[in-house]
């Protein structure tokens, strides 16, 4: 049977985001800052002319012992996603909770060796 403490991150309602336009993407930081200070209610999510939903309503939850396997084409959302679950970024919409310590490897080039000569 598991308990709520097993429980080690759990995502609801989970939203991001991004714009097409620097003005609209400067709007959007406003509107990110009235959400870290004031909670999820002081910000509006309905989109601007050039936005877009990168992320939309996920919902997830990881218990102690499982793994979490994150699949997609190009351009689908996976790295944001996993921003999200790091604390690297913020949601637009939902929340994530992490209980106990993240460990993140997000870049472009982990896991590839370099050479030089």
């Amino acid at each position: 049977m598991l308990k709520l403490s097993d429980t080690v991150l759990q995502g609801s309602g989970v939203g991001k985001i991004f714009s097409r336009s620097q003005a609209e993407a400067r709007q959007r930081i406003g509107s990110t800052l009235r959400q870290a200070i004031f909670g999820p209610a002081a910000a509006s999510c309905d989109l601007r002319q050039r936005e877009f939903w990168a992320l939309k309503d996920i919902d997830l939850k990881l218990v102690r012992g499982e793994s979490l396997g994150i699949i997609g084409l190009n351009g689908s959302g996976k790295t944001t996603l996993l921003r999200i679950l790091a604390g690297q970024i913020v949601p637009d919409a939902g929340f994530v909770r992490v209980w106990g310590r993240t460990a993140s490897m997000i870049d472009l080039t982990a896991g590839f060796q370099t050479f030089n000569s």
